[in-house]
């Protein structure tokens, strides 16, 4: 390898020494992690909204003082770039779907998380066009959050280890400061790159890189995140047909094989080794998880093809999911609503659904463009050393369109930020090769403060929704303590113009709605539920007791339509088809209260259940008795009614027969 081969690799991109720039990224990428609170009910969702829209509007203004004090922007061929432009362009499109869209507060979280990623991948794109960003910053940056990450988590294990509770369930403790255990396994793959690139170092970084990559490998095999495993080894294969396409021939020696070798034997023996233990890795096993992935994107197509050119707006579909249907999943917990989803784990499908084939083209379109420059640089980089940087970026990008496809990193902050220095580094460098002088391109500084205006947009967007959440979460506790003020005075406390629905869809007027009908007040009851309604029309506990205020009221005909309504979303819904049997009952009709109780399961642990059941079964005998008089049946039957106990075990005998509750009475 010749001298010039020989230099480091992250040396080799940037050869100017650390300034301003690079210490700020450093830090700030370090402590990103490093915000996690309690105090809402996920833990770093809105923190690191917050924080990194306080890191850009620092590194916004130092950016916008070189700029005015040097009258040199950013350059214009950074500007009018296609992925750029993509972005910006999606920006906009969501926002104008937005107006179309149910509930505002969602999209302006929506629009606000997407707007600053917009901005960082400007700033950062710039700063290494003009070479006031080192890579060598970047990676050191990425190192040390990816530690902080990975210390946290070793001592997870270690507590795990500890209390002996290693099994496929106990490992969901083991998150980090990710919140879930496949966001810190996704975000492990979205590290690797950055470790592989240390690998092709001269000096300690190579034996640095070799045991971050080996740490990150082994977390991704303990999490058992099967999109992780299968992008990791999408990550390994791309890798390894880049540098053979692209690496210096002259490195393409044996002892380069014999490494790919070896990770394939090691691959094969820790395939092996997790089936033999499959027991302890029975997450690996587990299909339910693609089930309820599949089931999602059906409802998500659905949508689309409802929507097809505005979506439902930027934050919607979570309001619209359960339009589409709740009856076909396999999860009970998802058919009584207790379980809900917020994203449909496939981004481009997100984006499709909420504004429209427009604005999922545009997405694709930003991927294939950073793509297609990654190409373009790995072709045209004579440099070795810059070419393995290339490749293993271009390499992680493709592993992550995977991560996509199946789940949610659009949505994680730490992930986004990562997703931006990879598309930040192919990016400018890729515009660096076709600038010959920077300062012969004036640029544009006055775009700089519609990016400033995203900025204090997502600052308002975050301190209004981290106040909301922390109100949210005394809600929960007044409502588990059965607190019916406190719930009041919370749930309004936390709701604004940002904030309408909590972090698991539920609209806040509906805490009010339970609070006020537990007190008795039904008709207040009634205005918070149809205000829910107003937010989230698909809810189907906002449904159910909308109408069981109209059945306390006696209205028999709008209980029951709004029964209706929450069990044509989820047929199974046994709450909603108790209280449509006693409305049909109350109403008088005896036999369509029989019908609707009959799709309750015979077994039903449902406390009203065996409150309903006897009464509804009793009307239906005397009916019978009235309309088919006989002796010695009458006697029979009517000692019968005489007992909730008989007539339970009366109809658990009828639903044994493949016979109408008529037919059966006629045997009796």
């Amino acid at each position: 390898m010749g001298q010039k081969q020989s230099a480091r690799a992250t040396e080799a991109i940037q050869e100017k020494k650390a300034g301003i720039y690079d210490l700020i990224l450093i830090v700030f990428l370090t402590t990103l992690p490093m915000v996690y609170t309690t105090s809402t009910l996920d833990p770093v969702l809105i923190p690191r909204q917050l924080y990194l829209s306080v890191f850009l509007l620092l590194l916004l203004s130092l950016v916008a003082r070189d700029a005015f004090r040097n009258k040199q922007g950013i350059p214009l061929l950074l500007w009018k770039n296609p992925v750029v432009i993509a972005f910006a362009l999606l920006l906009v499109v969501l926002a104008i779907s937005s107006f179309g869209g149910l509930v505002p507060s969602e999209s302006y979280h929506s629009l606000s998380r997407l707007g600053i990623e917009l901005a960082l991948l400007i700033l950062l794109s710039y700063l290494i066009v003009s070479q006031k960003v080192r890579f060598e910053s970047l990676q050191w940056g990425v190192f040390l959050m990816s530690s902080v990450v990975l210390v946290v988590a070793l001592y997870d294990v270690l507590v795990l280890l500890e209390n002996g509770d290693w099994d496929s369930e106990s490992i969901y403790e083991l998150r980090s400061v990710m919140a879930h255990k496949n966001l810190l396994s996704s975000f492990c793959l979205m590290s690797f790159p950055f470790a592989m690139i240390w690998i092709a170092e001269k000096n300690w970084k190579r034996f640095a890189g070799l045991f971050w990559g080996l740490i990150l490998i082994v977390f991704v095999w303990l999490l058992q995140s099967r999109a992780v495993v299968i992008s990791m080894m999408l990550f390994i294969l791309a890798a390894m047909l880049l540098w053979l396409r692209f690496g210096n021939r002259q490195r393409a020696s044996s002892r380069k094989g014999i490494w790919w070798l070896a990770g394939l034997v090691l691959f094969i023996a820790v395939s092996v080794l997790t089936y033999q233990n499959r027991s302890k890795f029975d997450r690996f096993f587990n299909a339910d998880s693609a089930v309820e992935r599949v089931e999602m994107w059906r409802n998500t197509g659905q949508m689309i093809a409802e929507y097809p050119v505005f979506g439902v707006g930027a934050g919607n579909w979570q309001v619209y999911f359960p339009k589409y249907g709740l009856g076909d999943f396999p999860n009970y917990q998802i058919q009584k609503g207790l379980t809900t989803f917020q994203r449909p784990h496939n981004d481009f499908l997100w984006f499709f659904a909420e504004g429209g084939i427009p604005s999922g083209l545009l997405y694709l379109a930003i991927f294939v463009g950073v793509l297609m420059l990654s190409f373009r640089l790995l072709r045209a980089e004579k440099d070795a050393e810059k070419r393995w940087v290339y490749l293993n970026l271009l390499a992680g990008l493709m592993a992550y369109l995977f991560i996509a496809l199946v789940d949610f990193p659009k949505e994680r902050v730490s992930h986004q930020v990562l997703l931006m220095l990879v598309f930040s580094v192919l990016l400018g460098n890729y515009l660096r090769s076709r600038i010959k002088d920077v300062s012969e391109d004036e640029g544009n500084r006055w775009m700089l403060f519609p990016l400033g205006g995203i900025v204090v947009f997502s600052l308002l967007v975050s301190v209004n929704r981290l106040g909301s959440e922390k109100h949210c979460q005394k809600m929960y506790e007044a409502h588990r303590n059965a607190d019916w003020e406190m719930m009041i005075e919370e749930a309004e406390a936390s709701e604004s113009s940002f904030f309408r629905l909590d972090p698991t869809s539920v609209p806040l007027a509906w805490y009010r709605g339970v609070a006020r009908f537990s007190q008795g007040k039904i008709e207040r009851a009634k205005e918070s539920f149809l205000e829910a309604k107003k937010w989230h029309p698909y809810n189907i506990h906002v449904l159910n007791n909308l109408a069981s205020c109209y059945e306390k009221e006696g209205n028999h005909e709008l209980a029951i339509k709004y029964y209706r309504q929450a069990l044509a979303i989820s047929p199974d819904f046994e709450e909603a088809l108790l209280n449509l049997s006693a409305s049909y009952f109350n109403g008088g009709q005896i036999q369509q209260a029989l019908e609707t109780i009959e799709h309750c399961h015979v077994y039903s642990i449902d406390p009203k259940y065996k409150v309903f059941l006897p009464a509804i079964v009793r009307a239906n005998i005397l009916r019978y008795l009235e309309n088919h008089p006989g002796r010695s049946r009458s006697e029979r039957l009517l000692a019968v009614t005489q007992k909730d106990d008989d007539l339970i075990n009366l109809y658990w005998d009828y639903k044994k027969k493949n016979r109408t509750f008529e037919e059966y009475l006629e045997s009796f």
